[in-house]
């Protein structure tokens, strides 16, 4: 299945309603923005093409010809009424009024309603000008009895309420009104663009899309974790006390995953790479190489993203000019420098924190290709966070050194051509692709910590600062108990 069949397949049999409510609440504020926008236009527009009118109105009753003004229901009155509607709204009378007033042309317009049910007519006369409007009331009540005499004879009309002259204009209010309108149009509109947007776009919704619509298959599914709302800065990590319980349960679940392939396949270096930026691939990295450490497994992490490190801000570590990554690939210092252990986890890490406009020379280096070598011998896993491989060839190189690899994929982020792009890519080296880890995954409208809608609280036994804390069986690994062999050709390293 080629790629645009499946983009046909997405946009015209998988309508994801979740997906699209979340896409309208993310982008609540440009609805409301543009409805803001479309409101005080319409204000604008109207307040200046607008013209004022003035009504003069008149309430005129029936009675019969005995002067009685008791208000009458019946049917001969309500006939009687639709008749002197029609001779208040003709053009006799109009002509008539016209010559009283001695103008070409009416200055306005003259109609008249029934009040449902009774014996009541209101008379209504509008003008441009509030004197004009009353005019061609009081001219109306004075004159249609010179038509309505030879039509009606056994009913009379008499004024019950004397018009009188606006002192405003009818549709003053127009102007709030059409703002409203246009503040309603532009939230409705603005929603429908964005959720037929949302349907449109070739990105992946769910899960369900990733092996319809990819070259590849849902190695796992990472759910949405949000970060504490005090501090924004802090990384999504399994050693965090305040990370949830089930998004640690979502990582060690992959890692176990991985480490069953992995050792299945003899595989010892896996690549974490995205298609883009922004796709959670240096947390997912991060994450891994913890779960795997915390399965007793010797796991070396490396930042390769000589574009833009970032692992060093992910762990809050301060990497000092001495043990900066980048002076390792400058042959400015050796690898033993370079190479760091964490005492809490165990974990080997080879961070930097310098950026390199020609880093794929770097990544060709031999220098590069000795690490690889060493980390074969000394370590059972490698993990090498990568630069986007969407963005940059620099993966292309990694890839010539790794064993497997998996991609990243953010949910509603990258367009399904560019993955299925990048996959292609990655498939052409030597490295085996074991799938796609969906990342950052909402099941639901409005999601809490990793989609679950409940936790186990702080004191109970699975309790967030429990034994699967940061200090727990599951969240620290002795430093002795993860020391490299003796025979190994790993170089000391340094503990922090």
């Amino acid at each position: 299945m080629n790629a645009e069949t499946k983009v046909y397949q997405q946009r015209n049999n998988d309508i994801d309603i979740p997906a699209i409510i979340r896409a309208l609440v993310r982008s609540w504020w440009v609805i409301l923005l543009c409805g803001c926008i479309l409101g005080m236009w319409s204000y604008m527009g109207i307040s200046l093409l607008k013209n004022p009118v003035y009504t003069s109105q008149a309430t005129l009753v029936i009675t019969n010809s005995g002067n009685d003004d008791a208000v009458y229901t019946d049917t001969a009155l309500e006939k009687v009424a639709g008749q002197y509607q029609k001779i208040l709204s003709s053009n006799t009378l109009k002509n008539t009024v016209q010559k009283e007033l001695g103008v070409e042309n009416l200055p306005g317009n003259l109609s008249a309603s029934i009040v449902p049910e009774t014996n009541l007519i209101i008379l209504q006369s509008t003008s441009a000008k509030p004197g004009d409007a009353y005019l061609l009331a009081k001219s109306a009540i004075q004159n249609y009895s010179k038509v309505s005499d030879y039509v009606i004879s056994s009913f009379v009309l008499e004024v019950m309420k004397e018009p009188s002259i606006p002192t405003i204009a009818s549709n003053a209010g127009l102007e709030r009104t059409w703002a409203v309108r246009g503040f309603l149009i532009g939230i409705l509109g603005t929603a429908l663009l964005i959720a037929v947007l949302c349907f449109m776009r070739d990105d992946i919704k769910n899960e369900n899309q990733v092996t319809a619509l990819l070259d590849t298959k849902l190695f796992a599914s990472i759910y949405y974790e949000k970060k504490p709302k005090k501090d924004k800065k802090t990384s999504i990590l399994i050693t965090n006390p305040v990370t949830s319980f089930f998004y640690g349960e979502n990582i060690r679940k992959m890692a176990t995953k991985l480490d069953y392939y992995a050792r299945k396949h003899h595989h010892k270096v896996i690549l974490v790479t995205s298609v883009r930026e922004n796709e959670g691939k240096s947390t997912i990295a991060a994450n891994l190489a913890l779960a795997l450490a915390n399965k007793n497994r010797r796991v070396l992490l490396m930042d390769a993203d000589l574009r833009k490190p970032t692992l060093y801000k992910v762990f809050d570590k301060k990497i000092t000019p001495e043990i900066e990554f980048g002076n390792y690939l400058d042959e400015k210092s050796t690898f033993q420098d370079v190479l760091s252990r964490d005492k809490d986890t165990g974990l080997y890490y080879v961070f930097g924190t310098r950026s390199f406009r020609n880093s794929d020379i770097r990544l060709s280096s031999d220098g590069m290709r000795n690490v690889f070598k060493m980390a074969r011998r000394a370590v059972d896993y490698m993990i090498v966070d990568t630069p986007p491989a969407g963005m940059f060839p620099d993966v292309e190189i990694l890839a010539d050194y790794a064993d497997a690899g998996i991609l990243v994929v953010r949910q509603q982020a990258s367009r399904i051509p560019d993955i299925n792009d990048t996959l292609d890519t990655l498939k052409k080296t030597n490295m085996e692709v074991y799938g796609c880890v969906l990342n950052a995954v909402h099941t639901k409208v409005l999601p809490k910590s990793a989609e679950y809608g409940y936790s186990y609280g702080y004191g109970g036994k699975y309790g967030r600062y429990s034994k699967y804390g940061k200090y727990g069986k599951y969240g620290k690994t002795a430093s002795s108990g993860n020391d490299l062999p003796e025979d190994t050709k790993l170089p000391e390293s340094k503990t922090e």
